[in-house]
């Protein structure tokens, strides 16, 4: 794998880690005020709230994705090396 692949893999996780911590702050804090209603304050948000419905979910999928990427490379060349033999199954 190339060191660019590997360099855009890491910033796929850091980002979706500062995508996912981020917005778990926000959402604990919302929550830690009963009287104000979490959801109002969560949709009053400016933060990332504003504009993805379930951000928390969008940085641990990022995060997901990040460690599949360099497996499923792998998982790739395996298929094109079958696919490309004589070997029948």
């Amino acid at each position: 794998m190339a060191w660019y692949y590997l360099v855009a893999i890491g910033l796929m996780n850091v980002v979706g880690y500062i995508i996912f911590r981020r917005t778990e702050s926000q959402r604990c804090e919302a929550a830690k005020d009963p009287k104000a209603g979490a959801v109002k304050l969560l949709e009053a948000s400016t933060g990332l709230w504003n504009y993805v419905r379930h951000p928390n979910y969008l940085g641990e999928i990022l995060i997901q994705w990040s460690w599949v990427l360099p497996a499923g490379e792998c998982c790739f060349e395996l298929f094109a090396f079958f696919r490309n033999s004589k070997l029948k199954f």
